[in-house]
């Protein structure tokens, strides 16, 4: 993801002001948006997985649709956890780069402020 660059960014919004950082941390924000849409798609689609009878599974024997449908229940499951811990690092990034902005749009010209701020 944009976590490498974001951390740079947020270290040169430290040290200096500079218009074109501005304009980098609008691009990650975007692609912040971006990421968030994807994640929520994949967990509509991981819910309608294990919401949804699979009809070709009418064919095989009770027992094995009984251990398919536990099993697609547990990986479910363990996907959406993970989405779940996708989505808590996205806001945290979020917040950090919504605090780096104020920073930008506080001190937009005073850069001995921002660099005391080290």
């Amino acid at each position: 993801m944009q976590l490498i660059d974001f951390n740079r960014q947020e270290a040169r919004v430290i040290k200096t002001y500079d218009i074109l950082l501005t304009q980098e941390l609008h691009i990650i924000r975007a692609h912040q948006l971006h990421y968030s849409s994807l994640i929520e798609d994949i967990r509509k689609t991981v819910e309608f997985v294990r919401d949804t009878k699979n009809p070709a599974m009418d064919s095989f024997e009770k027992a094995v649709r009984k251990q398919s449908e536990k099993l697609m229940q547990r990986e479910c499951k363990n996907l959406l956890n993970e989405i779940a811990r996708l989505e808590n690092g996205r806001a945290m990034q979020e917040q950090r780069l919504t605090n780096v902005t104020h920073l930008v749009n506080r001190f937009p010209c005073c850069r001995e402020v921002i660099v005391g701020l080290r």
